[in-house]
């Protein structure tokens, strides 16, 4: 199905001549469509600056200016409209346009983007005494420089045909820059296969200041006492976790939905511990239970999180770069920036995850004493290596815990954002992300492999960040 996404720049303010004023319209919807195409957009109003013909527009001034956009979910073309009030000297100049064409984008290394675009344009402009009608077709060519999260800097210039009571080119160079605003509102039609229950999320509460304990515990040694350790206080931000971990059928149905749209995975993927890499679900009835998604890293892992916001208009987390603009599509390293603000899907952190498998809510003292997620007998909430006859179960036939998560011990180890260091940070924390860089990324859980031991919700293991087996999924978290 495609996205429309329905965009509303709220207000902005330009200084220009009437050519500029075309000029900046056009690159403003420009701007719009381009970062739209790597998952993001950028309303941009500000200011335009530069040389103009002196000839066919004498006017200058400043305006008010307002842009509604539509993009299409393919996002190689777009339409934008706008109107425009040009203030110049005491005359009031009232302006409509209207821009449409496709757009390509290349980008550039670090704060540098090239956005090309070759598109036609429709201007009425009106002025006080008389109505004139100017039309225009025109090729605009643009640098941009991120300015932190919400600025940025432009350089273009724009060759136009005009006509305006006679025909002319004029070449048009422009300088700007502007702010970033959120007046973004996304319209998603999205017809998801996989049954609606195991996209399901479960809240967790935030937690303020709590200090760990060694009752919480599993053994003696740092793999085996968890995050929420002695000398540690932790406070995280509420959020959403799934109630199951990534089924094969929702592994399949966002990676096939990606991969025509630029994604690509270096694992096919595996249904269950049996199932062949790649091959279609072989459980398709409606509402029936579905296997966890094994042999995925950690890379794959990432790259497919984003493809799960992008493909539910959810804006994604992972960046190649601080200022995210550059959306994570492929993965064969571990340079990624994570956007905290965005809403899409993401792994959970270390922190995050233990706190969600032992009940979320730390008042309850019980439930942060269970050994497994919500029970202390393995038989009511596990698939370990006593009970799992060596084989992945299909997910949420135990017992839930408090949150209602199920899972979260035993069957498959599940992926967390974290660095792996064998020593936890104490001290005051808030939302805990690991160690800055390491050899292995974090898994917990347990598995079918594991024995109980290694199933508890305090018992920490790693593997490398590229690796992907018979015993490792995941489950994805996200903004409340």
């Amino acid at each position: 199905m495609k996205r429309i996404r329905l965009i509303v720049v709220l207000l902005g303010i330009a200084g220009s001549g009437m050519f500029a004023q075309i000029e900046q319209r056009l690159q403003s919807g420009l701007t719009a469509f381009t970062a739209a195409r790597d998952g993001l957009f950028i309303p941009v109003p500000g200011f335009s600056l530069g040389g103009y013909s002196p000839n066919l527009f004498k006017y200058f001034g400043f305006g008010l200016w307002a842009e509604v956009s539509a993009l299409a979910a393919d996002r190689e073309a777009g339409a934008a409209a706008d109107a425009l009030a040009v203030f110049s000297g005491k005359e009031v100049l009232p302006m409509v346009s209207l821009f449409t064409g496709p757009v390509y984008r290349f980008w550039g290394e670090g704060r540098f983007s090239l956005p090309v675009s070759v598109g036609v344009f429709a201007d009425a402009m009106f002025l006080p005494d008389k109505g004139l009608l100017n039309l225009g077709a025109g090729a605009l060519l643009q640098a941009e420089w991120r300015v932190g999260k919400r600025g940025m800097v432009y350089v273009n210039v724009l060759g136009a045909y005009t006509f305006m009571g006679k025909g002319e080119f004029i070449l048009s160079p422009g300088l700007g820059g502007g702010i970033v605003l959120r007046g973004e509102k996304k319209y998603k039609i999205t017809q998801f296969n996989t049954a609606s229950q195991y996209r399901a999320m479960g809240f967790v509460s935030a937690i303020e200041g709590l200090a760990g304990s060694d009752k919480w515990n599993s053994g003696e040694y740092a793999y085996q006492k968890g995050v929420f350790i002695p000398d540690r206080i932790v406070s995280l931000n509420a959020y959403k976790i799934a109630k199951y971990e990534t089924t094969y059928e929702l592994w399949y149905e966002v990676k096939t939905w990606a991969q025509s749209r630029g994604y690509t995975f270096t694992s096919a993927g595996r249904e269950g511990r049996q199932g062949i890499d790649g091959k279609p679900p072989a459980e398709t009835q409606p509402g029936a239970g579905s296997l966890p998604v094994t042999n995925v890293s950690w890379r794959d892992a990432i790259v497919w999180c984003n493809a799960y916001s992008e493909m539910a208009g959810k804006t994604p987390v992972y960046y190649r770069d601080k200022w995210f603009v550059k959306v994570i599509k492929s993965l064969t390293d571990d340079t990624v920036y994570v956007n905290t603000d965005a809403s899409g899907y993401r792994l959970p952190t270390e922190a995050e995850w233990e706190a969600a498998a032992r009940g979320g809510d730390p008042a309850d003292r019980t439930n942060w004493t269970y050994l497994y997620a919500g029970s202390s007998r393995p038989e009511n909430v596990m698939w370990d290596t006593g009970r799992a006859n060596s084989d992945i179960h299909k997910v949420g036939t135990k017992s839930a815990n408090r949150t209602g998560l199920y899972d979260m011990s035993g069957n498959v180890y599940e992926w967390c954002w974290d660095w792996y260091g064998e020593r936890v940070k104490t001290g005051a924390v808030k939302n805990p992300a690991g160690p800055f860089q390491g050899m292995f990324r974090i898994l917990r859980g347990g598995s079918w492999y594991s024995d109980v031991s290694g199933c508890t919700v305090s018992y920490r293991y790693a593997a490398a960040p590229g690796e992907g087996n018979d015993y490792t999924g995941f489950r994805v978290v996200s903004a409340p």
